[in-house]
């Protein structure tokens, strides 16, 4: 870097952060150009007689944040280095070319490799002199400090908001609305705070989180439904229990707010201060009593033991809600009786069946289903086909997955964009301007990122572990050895449990009873232990998805 070069072939990198400064006519991009052209101009002038350079290649980059490399222009450019086309980069400002040191002593590191220079009139400085590679460096340092200073600033006035008991942006939850003399806090909302306690109220008659949820959805209710800043509805929906779980156990309807919530169950002792879960009281009102709230955690605690085995007073029937008629459709239900020796139980029909069939002998139909099951490991056609039905559905799950984190990847991206603008924004405000307004809006943007960023992470993983889970017969094989090794061992509610990771539906007929799989559940069981595996695991959740394998059994 640095050498006697006899005419320089010049790019230029010209960049701006929103897709609305790159619309405008005679915007950010056209000014960068000209001022380039005019720098270019001077330096010919003032060469001596001898031209200093040409342009080679103008670089466009529209819309793109500068907090990485990931820019097509930028990789273009990079590429027209190593291969000779240009010698020599310029840029209005070092912020249009990067704002990360370790991106730029990279960009800098490929220069000097293919004797290349760096040229920024912001500064009046280039690098074809040892000085300027150094104050150039020492900007870049400075710059960088500077952007996590700020992100520290902000987080620590976001901590600060917490504990005072108000919130950092985030849409409002069932029964509050944002304030609107200050989003920072929330009003009841009474229409839905009556369905915010009649959701608790269900829920402690019937102590079931599916009967609260059914009930909820049984009355009309529905979901909080609110327009998002683009204009966009949301919410809106029926009830599902993960939704009704969220209500009975947030601590919000008490007038309290949790600071550090993704901590909630980690040692104090390896968390800053500033990091650690606590509760503090909030700056809106309760809408749930306290000794309410309190019986519904306790049945939420009682409901998450393991149920005893010799709890269970009654029939377990390990294949309730998975059975229904082949003939009329109809969904059989459970019933019991007592004969003059002994106890039966059956599935049955709620009505009449038109195509006549009654009661069926619980024992007897499960016999008949696991003997089918078993027949798995001596069927090499019908374990070919689990493990076919098993890769496609491992393959249906990528395609929502990737689309699902580039929609994260995007919204991120967006975020990164706005908050540059803002940033560029105030930077040009004038000192006798309140600049209050644009920094509460980058510091409510900013508390979006670390939501889109862990999901980010966590579908990354996912996608990871489906490329992972795609089995093989010998894997299918150890399940079905392990289901009916350990049936009699396991207590009704994990044989319940196990059963519904692999079978998804029972028709029965008059001559033939067709059993689903669901080849998915087989990567389920496997995280139990695998073959050659030291020790058990506890059941990992089911993991339900794909096309059914069906077992056809004659019966009679």
């Amino acid at each position: 870097m640095g050498r006697e070069i006899s005419i320089r072939k010049v790019g230029f990198y010209i960049r701006v952060s929103t897709d609305r400064q790159a619309k405008e006519m005679e915007g950010s991009l056209v000014s960068q150009q000209q001022r380039l052209e005019a720098e270019v101009a001077r330096k010919n002038l003032s060469s001596g007689g001898a031209k200093w350079g040409e342009v080679a290649r103008v670089y466009i980059e529209e819309g793109r944040s500068g907090k990485d490399t990931n820019r097509p222009e930028y990789q273009k450019m990079m590429r027209d280095v190593q291969l000779g086309v240009v010698n020599t980069v310029m840029v209005t400002e070092l912020s249009r070319l990067s704002r990360s040191v370790s991106d730029f002593l990279k960009f800098m590191e490929v220069l000097s490799d293919h004797q290349g220079d760096f040229i920024c009139p912001q500064y009046d400085f280039d690098t074809t002199n040892a000085a300027g590679r150094v104050f150039v460096i020492i900007l870049m340092a400075l710059s960088q400090f500077e952007r996590e200073l700020t992100g520290e600033r902000t987080r620590n006035n976001f901590h600060a908001r917490a504990l005072r008991g108000l919130c950092n942006g985030g849409s409002p939850i069932i029964g509050y609305d944002t304030d609107p003399l200050n989003k920072a806090k929330r009003v009841v909302n009474e229409t839905e705070a009556a369905v915010v306690r009649k959701v608790f109220a269900l829920y402690l008659e019937s102590g079931s989180i599916q009967a609260a949820t059914d009930g909820m959805n049984a009355r009309g209710a529905r979901t909080k439904s609110y327009v998002t800043r683009a204009g966009g509805p949301r919410g809106g929906l029926l009830f599902v229990t993960n939704s009704v779980h969220g209500i009975l156990s947030n601590v919000s309807y008490l007038g309290k707010r949790e600071v550090n919530k993704a901590n909630k169950g980690k040692t104090s002792e390896a968390l800053r201060e500033s990091e650690r879960y606590q509760v503090v009281d909030a700056t809106w009102p309760a809408i749930v009593e306290p000794e309410i709230f309190e019986r519904v955690q306790r049945k939420l605690a009682e409901n998450r033991e393991l149920v005893k085995y010799d709890q269970w007073k009654v029939y377990p029937f390990i294949f309730s809600k998975l059975i229904r008629c082949l003939e009329c459709g109809a969904e059989l239900r459970t019933t019991s009786a007592h004969g003059k020796n002994a106890k039966y139980s059956y599935y049955r029909h709620v009505g009449i069946c038109p195509a006549g069939i009654g009661l069926v002998h619980a024992d007897k139909l499960e016999a008949v289903v696991l003997r089918r099951f078993k027949e798995l490991d001596l069927t090499p056609q019908l374990l070919d086909a689990v493990v076919r039905g098993q890769h496609r559905a491992v393959a249906g799950r990528v395609p929502d997955l990737e689309l699902e984190r580039s929609g994260c990847e995007s919204e991120l991206r967006q975020l990164d964009e706005k908050i540059e603008a803002l940033v560029d924004r105030i930077a040009s405000l004038p000192k006798d301007v309140d600049a209050e307004v644009l920094i509460r809006k980058m510091r409510e943007m900013q508390a979006k990122k670390p939501r889109l960023s862990d999901n980010i992470v966590r579908l990354t993983a996912e996608l990871e572990s489906v490329s992972r889970e795609k089995l093989n017969p010998e894997e299918v094989r150890w399940a079905i050895r392990h289901v009916h090794g350990h049936m009699n061992e396991l207590s009704p509610p994990l044989k319940r449990e196990l059963i519904r990771r692999l079978i998804t539906r029972i028709e029965f007929g008059r001559k033939v009873m067709k059993v689903s799989l669901d080849p998915q559940g087989f990567v389920a069981l496997n995280a139990v232990g695998s073959p050659g595996s030291q020790g058990e695991k506890k059941l990992a959740p089911p993991c339900f998805g794909g096309s059914p394998v069906c077992l056809l059994s004659k019966l009679g």
